[in-house]
């Protein structure tokens, strides 16, 4: 069964996943990818690398194992409760190609199923899921949210770290029938 936790914000509950919404030309200069930012500091120049390169385009994702960067302050120790206090995984989601530019559905649906591969591949155990496309990108939660909940159900084994409001349309519901 899934299991999700509500938080205030996706930064609360140690992850060892983090979906970072961001564009394509490199620049984490506002809402949650400018958080993560500050945060993980060390994300930055793999990004931005990937970004010059031209290959990273809307709908895509850039994942970012931590642990292979020689800059990565991360603690590998686990914490009182066996969890690591840092993310291991980055997935840098491009929900837009520029920053100005608004996040297209189509684009979180592709974002959708590349994550989805991602978590089969890494198999980690706390994914914390941002609303991606709805803040900066400009889209409505309600068009998002069941492109996000398909993949909390493709995955009921994982824990899920969600923002207010998402709890209602991302938890798993026992009526629900595939």
């Amino acid at each position: 069964m899934n299991r999700v936790t509500v938080v205030s914000n996706v930064f609360e509950i140690p992850a060892d996943f983090l979906i970072n919404p961001v564009n394509t030309v490199g620049v984490m200069g506002a809402g949650l990818a400018l958080a993560c930012a500050t945060r993980y500091p060390d994300i930055l120049a793999p990004y931005k690398a990937h970004c010059a390169s031209q290959q990273f385009h809307p709908g895509e994702v850039f994942l970012i194992d931590r642990t292979k960067l020689i800059s990565a302050p991360m603690s590998s120790q686990p914490n009182e409760t066996g969890d690591l206090i840092e993310p291991r995984w980055i997935a840098c989601v491009a929900t837009k190609q520029h920053w100005k530019a608004p996040s297209q559905l189509e684009w979180i649906q592709q974002s959708v199923e590349a994550l989805d591969r991602l978590i089969m591949e890494v198999q980690p155990q706390r994914i914390a899921l941002p609303a991606i496309g709805c803040g900066k990108g400009g889209l409505a939660w309600d068009s998002v949210a069941p492109l996000l909940r398909d993949l909390v159900r493709r995955h009921p084994t994982r824990q899920w770290i969600v923002a207010p409001g998402q709890q209602q349309t991302l938890a798993p519901s026992p009526r629900t029938r595939r």
